[in-house]
């Protein structure tokens, strides 16, 4: 390849990576399997994975952070999930993995009975912390 494909090849790439980076956060886009949370200082979205959630079933969530206009970017994102009628929350924490800026994966979640959980989704930008909630009624 000649030097100056190179560098096409490279803003091709990069051009990619910020597209695809910016439409789950993007309330246009259209995303079927993203749920969507806004605060004034970030938009997040996350979806299950597997994408459909069950008692007792370990399970994943992706989770995308973005800053919303004049805000900085996300310095991280931590996810648990409570049930509030009861006083407590799952027996065991989620292992984090941080995919890219403000994009992170959460594997072994277990939401061990069926009822109305809350996911409590914290968001730290410059030391300062956001929490959105979220309902999910767990059918047995």
């Amino acid at each position: 390849m000649r030097p100056n494909a190179y560098r096409w090849l490279g803003a091709a790439c990069l051009l990619f990576a910020s597209l695809s980076q910016a439409a789950p956060c993007d309330p246009s886009v259209p995303e079927p399997t993203w749920t969507q949370l806004t605060a004034p200082a970030v938009a997040l979205r996350y979806r299950f994975l597997p994408d459909t959630v069950a008692v007792s079933q370990p399970l994943g969530i992706e989770v995308i952070a973005c800053p919303r206009q004049g805000a900085v970017a996300p310095d991280n994102v931590r996810v648990d999930a409570r049930m509030p009628a009861h006083g407590h929350g799952m027996n065991y924490r989620p292992k984090t993995t941080q995919l890219a800026a403000g994009h992170y994966r959460f594997d072994g979640l277990l939401l061990h009975m069926p009822g109305q959980w809350q996911l409590i989704f914290d968001v730290t930008q410059a030391g300062q912390r956001t929490r959105l909630t979220a309902e999910l009624e767990l059918k047995p």
